[in-house]
Formats: C-alpha cells, sequence, structure tokens
C-alpha cells in the first residue's frame, strides 16, 4: 500500500487536467527533483532523485477523478504529513486555478 494516497474530484476536460498536471510535474521537479513521465494519456509515474531517491508512484485521472498514490523511502517517512499536506494543497490550487 502506498504511503500517501491523495484523491479529488473534478469537472474538467482531460486535455485540461493533463496541462494542469505537467505544470505541476514541472514545479515538483525544480524544487523536490521528482521526476515524472507520462506511460499513458491519463497516467504518469513519479520517481524522487537526489534528496527525494526512493520516492516513487503514480498519478492517473479519469473523467471525475484524479488519484495520486505515492510512496516514501524511509528518510522520508518522518515526513509523510508536511510531504501529504503540501501534495495535496497543490492538487487543490490546480484544481481550483
Amino acid at each position: 500500500m502506498a504511503a500517501i494516497e491523495i484523491s479529488r474530484k473534478h469537472n474538467l476536460s482531460a486535455d485540461v487536467i493533463r496541462e494542469k498536471l505537467d505544470a505541476l510535474r514541472a514545479k515538483l521537479k525544480e524544487k523536490f527533483s521528482i521526476d515524472s513521465n507520462w506511460d499513458s494519456d491519463n497516467k504518469a509515474t513519479v520517481a524522487g532523485s537526489g534528496l527525494t531517491s526512493g520516492l516513487k508512484g503514480s498519478v492517473d485521472f479519469t473523467d471525475t477523478d484524479i488519484n495520486a498514490a505515492i510512496d516514501l523511502p524511509w528518510k522520508l517517512k518522518l515526513m509523510k504529513g508536511k510531504i501529504q499536506s503540501a501534495l495535496e494543497g497543490e492538487l487543490d490550487k490546480l484544481l481550483a486555478g
């Protein structure tokens, strides 16, 4: 089971969701060295490097939902609450704006 699981409802088109997730992916890469790749039209895998090495997970979306599942390495588990809050905040901003 993932250390962090986040789900949100949305009413945006697939193109808009993907565009917004691309912006979030760029931000996470710049700030936290978290890389991501689209595996399909609606699913991306994420992996950390450097200080976030060992972090891995996925983000996917449907017509109504966005789901993120992130596994944390032991060195980041102590910060799970802060990481989860930050990711939830970023996702909420993404869907609101």
